[in-house]
Parts: structure tokens; sequence; C-alpha cells
């Protein structure tokens, strides 16, 4: 192994395995980064921003591992909110069981046209998953993804509003 990856991993306090196992393009950024900040940073600030590296690396391999068993492009699941990547990779982690992780994704495919809809109504997707259940997201989502072609654009407007204020 490269002296500077087993440098990092001492400094991070990660085993040198897991460095190793990582993309040659993930270790020679981590590489770059320790060695052209030893002169410009203090060694917390180092330290800091290697974790903050290798944790996005780590990241970034367990989402591809779940994006290839579920035949998805990995920008699939970046669309994703952090809370629900959070949780696939826990879940993930802990298991590498399918079918444990196939609710979380199939919960967030299924309310995938929030943004649109969210658009729709000038809410933003934040404020939608704040102020309505998941099953209330879900029929919004729905009646959206049925009536995508319907005019005049106000007869789904107001079709969604309907759900939404029947949630209420």
């Amino acid at each position: 192994m490269n002296s500077a990856l087993t440098t990092i991993a001492l400094l991070i306090k990660v085993p040198q395995k897991d460095l190793s196992e990582l993309p040659v393009e993930a270790q020679n950024e981590l590489i770059a980064a320790y060695e052209m900040n030893t002169e410009d940073m203090n060694t917390v600030e180092i330290i800091e921003e290697l974790k903050r590296l290798y944790i996005h690396h780590e990241t970034e391999k367990v989402l591809s591992e779940v994006a290839e068993c579920f035949n998805f492009d990995l920008s699939m699941l970046h669309s994703f909110p952090d809370i629900t990547l959070s949780e696939i990779i826990s879940v993930w982690e802990s298991t590498h069981d399918l079918a444990e992780v196939y609710p979380i994704v199939q919960k967030e495919l299924q309310i995938s046209s929030l943004t649109d809809v969210s658009r729709l109504l000038d809410i933003s997707p934040e404020e939608l998953r704040t102020h309505y259940r998941y099953d209330t997201l879900s029929q919004m989502c729905g009646a959206y993804d049925m009536m995508i072609d319907v005019e005049p654009r106000s007869y789904m407007i107001n079709e969604i509003k309907a759900i939404a204020e029947a949630a209420v």
C-alpha cells in the first residue's frame, strides 16, 4: 500500500484495508488532499478533510452497490433526500439484504414526482414532506403521474389540491 495511504489510514483511524478497497480515483483524491493540504492546514483540519473525503467515497461505494443491485442509475438514488439515503446506507451495511432495502427504495420511487408536484403547487418539496404524510404525498404524485398529459393544467392542479385538502 502507498505510504501516504498508510499515513491517512492512521490519521483518520480506519483500517488500511478499507482505504485499499476504495476505487483508485478515490485513493488518489485522498492522497492529493493529504499532500496538498499538509502545508496549508493544521493537523486537525487535514484530518477533518480526509475524513470528509473518506466518508463521501464510502457512501458512494455503498450507493453504487445498491444501485447496481436494483439496476438503477446512481443518479436516481442521488435524487432521494439525504434522510432516505442514510436509511438505505444503514440498512444495506447492516444486512446486505435487498428485501430490507427494497421497501425504502420503493417508497421513495412512489413519490419520485414530488418535485414536479411541488412546482405545480408552487410549494417546496420539503414543505410538502413536512405538511403531509407519506400516503398523501403518494396520492398526490400518483394523480400527477396519471394526469401528466391532461389539459388544462388547472384540472390537474385542482385534483392534487383536493387530495391535499382531504388529508387535512
